[in-house]
């Protein structure tokens, strides 16, 4: 679950996550020691378990990052967390990564793990869809509302630049519109990844104000 609530636990308001070299920067420590019972021991002293994967042979490595740096990061980026690009630092060397497998407490939304992967040109990212031009569509102007199927949308990476979120454009979309493929904008850096042609982002509905 994705939550803004993630760093509730935190007091006050902490800052996002440093930029350097055009990207935020986290920085994390390595670990030797896995499995459920120091996970737990870390998470007491306000670590976040984690790992990284990727490079040669997909290797494995195990790290932690400050639960107060990381629940700001999620704050401040919110959906697109996951598909937005890092520069994370490990015993002094920086690795381009994108953050995979949030888990979130059921209950709490405290931060329970996070993974990382190395960036690399296509792979494959699930990217946030989000209205534009909402204004524009004569069935929202007179009250009816867009309703969300799809939350993202799977693509392919073919470039440095990933968008934290794809627009949706609603402009002249009237009562009863089905938001397909055709209605998002996809910049050349990224490709849909197996494109369905029933792929529904979303859909208009309701009633116009005043109209029986």
């Amino acid at each position: 679950r994705q939550s803004s609530r993630a760093a509730s636990a935190e007091a006050g308001e902490p800052e996002a996550a440093p930029v350097q070299g055009g990207r935020a920067l986290l920085v994390a420590e390595e670990r030797s020691v896995d499995g459920s019972r120091h996970s737990r021991r870390l998470r007491q002293s306000r670590w976040v378990p984690s790992v990284m994967y990727g490079g040669d042979g997909n290797k494995r490595t195990l790290i932690q990052l400050s639960l107060k740096e990381l629940s700001a990061e999620i704050r401040a980026k919110g959906s697109s967390f996951e598909n937005t690009r890092y520069t994370l630092e490990v015993g002094g060397q920086q690795h381009e990564v994108v953050p995979r497998q949030l888990q979130l407490h059921p209950v709490t939304d405290e931060i329970l793990s996070v993974n990382f992967m190395k960036f690399k040109l296509g792979m494959k990212l699930d990217i946030p869809l989000r209205t534009v031009n909402d204004e524009l569509s004569p069935a929202i102007r007179r009250g009816a509302f867009y309703l969300a199927i799809s939350k993202t949308l799977r693509c392919k990476v073919l470039g440095d630049n990933v968008p934290p979120f794809l627009q949706v454009d609603l402009d002249g979309a009237p009562n009863k519109s089905v938001l397909r493929l055709e209605h998002i904008h996809v910049p050349e850096s990224l490709q849909v990844h197996n494109p369905d042609p029933n792929f529904v982002a979303g859909t208009i509905v309701g009633k116009r104000i005043g109209l029986k």
